[in-house]
């Protein structure tokens, strides 16, 4: 089956997901991963979307043209290259949380994937807010969920996480993710 990214921005709204998914429904395609979320004031959505054998993305490319006039979206469809996966993805590593909450400044999300790259840490969920405001300064959070490969250790991580929070004037704090074993 051939597979595409779906992503969709727009002013939050209700009905985008439901616009958006009823165009697929319609033509026959299934969503096998997602992530949608409001950023400020925007709903943003990422989708890996199935289609049906021998469908293109351009059958409903029209159908987004007309949604994206109607409620003021933008939306990109791609096609994906590789070969379709079938099933769950086995995991690499022991997943972690990392958490990280201070005051609000340029880096944060740069410093704190640039140490988990260069311990080759996969990053497998991220996000960030500003979650309010104290004094003058905007506070600032970011959860991430990565995937510890075997030679480190939790506890390494969480000294490397330490140095880069003096660092970064933050708290961070890492623990391991409790796991489904189906």
């Amino acid at each position: 089956m051939p597979k595409v990214v779906v992503s969709a921005i727009g002013k939050d709204q209700p009905g985008i997901v439901s616009s958006v998914t009823g165009i697929l429904y319609r033509h026959g395609a299934s969503i096998e991963d997602s992530s949608m979320t409001i950023l400020e004031e925007n709903f943003a959505m990422i989708m890996i979307v199935s289609l049906p054998r021998e469908a293109t993305a351009a059958e409903f490319a029209e159908d987004f043209r007309k949604l994206e006039k109607k409620q003021g979206l933008l939306v990109s469809i791609a096609t994906l290259k590789q070969k379709p996966h079938v099933g769950p993805v086995k995991s690499q590593g022991t997943p972690i949380m990392v958490s990280v909450l201070g005051s609000d400044k340029p880096g944060i999300v740069h410093q704190v994937s640039k140490l988990l790259a260069g311990l080759k840490i996969n990053i497998t969920d991220l996000n960030t807010k500003v979650i309010g405001r104290e004094g003058k300064k905007n506070i600032y959070a970011m959860i991430v969920e990565v995937e510890l490969p075997p030679p480190i250790s939790p506890a390494k991580l969480q000294g490397r996480l330490s140095r880069l929070a003096k660092t970064l004037k933050v708290d961070i704090s890492s623990h391991p993710i409790e796991s489904l074993t189906l």
